[in-house]
């Protein structure tokens, strides 16, 4: 499962309407991944920093607040 989430180029294949993921960044446990999601004539790109902690068994996110996204915010967890 790990490996699949962690498989961010290739969500534009897997998951409806991501037209673009791409790592921009990793450093420890932390991987930032910018996403565009696209639908008609709308398209939202956002920029998210991932903490993965496979030992303890989960993975957080927040938008990259350094970067300029198109939302407001953006947190969860796997």
């Amino acid at each position: 499962v790990w490996s699949r989430i962690n498989s961010f180029s290739k969500y534009p294949e897997w998951v409806e309407n991501v037209t673009a993921c791409e790592v921009y960044e990793r450093a420890g446990d932390k991987v930032k991944a910018r996403f565009v999601l696209s639908t008609m004539m709308i398209s939202v790109e956002y920029y998210v920093t991932h903490v993965y902690k496979p030992a303890d068994g989960y993975m957080t996110w927040t938008l990259d607040y350094s970067r300029l996204s198109d939302l407001d915010d953006s947190v969860g967890f796997w």
